[in-house]
């Protein structure tokens, strides 16, 4: 196997692994953090203080993956 033929399959594999880490992120930001409609901007800011872990937790995930 030559070598450019190891690099082009290690870009395949990276950009797959691109590909699960932004949708996995794009669930847990639009699916699982998504604020209650009608809130004001105290209220907002309680919402995202209540989810200060799972903001960790995504923002950890993203940066392993």
């Amino acid at each position: 196997m030559s070598n450019l033929t190891k690099v082009t399959r290690l870009g395949g594999y990276a950009t797959l692994g691109m590909t699960l880490c932004y949708l996995s992120m794009f669930i847990i930001f639009f699916v699982l953090i998504s604020v209650p409609a009608g809130l004001d901007t105290l209220g907002m800011i309680e919402f995202l203080q209540e989810g200060q872990l799972l903001f960790a937790i995504s923002y950890t995930i993203a940066l392993v993956i």
